[in-house]
């Protein structure tokens, strides 16, 4: 058993870039504005006054990208997404 390993090897392999950008959040259940705080070709966390439930799928837009993931941990206000595609290298860029 691994503990906090989603693809072995280390808790996280990719590099985060903080970042400080409006994002838009879009469930089932609801759509919030939220701030990107730092973002991988992976994942990203993110700070929101009304943060998605642990495990729904979202639908995140920030700075002319799109993403679709599932949110991966919530604490306070503050939540992580897994990306289900990776974020390709020309958007990571755009964003650093």
């Amino acid at each position: 058993m691994t503990f906090g390993k989603r693809r072995g090897g280390g808790r996280r392999e990719d590099v985060r870039h903080p970042a400080s950008l409006p994002a838009m959040c879009m469930t089932l259940s609801q759509t919030s504005t939220a701030v990107l705080v730092d973002v991988s070709s992976w994942g990203a966390r993110l700070q929101c006054s009304t943060p998605p439930l642990f495990g729904e799928e979202l639908s995140l837009s920030f700075a002319q990208i799109r993403a679709f993931g599932t949110v991966a941990w919530v604490h306070g206000g503050e939540f992580g997404v897994h990306f289900d595609a990776p974020l390709s290298a020309a958007d990571l860029r755009s964003l650093v």
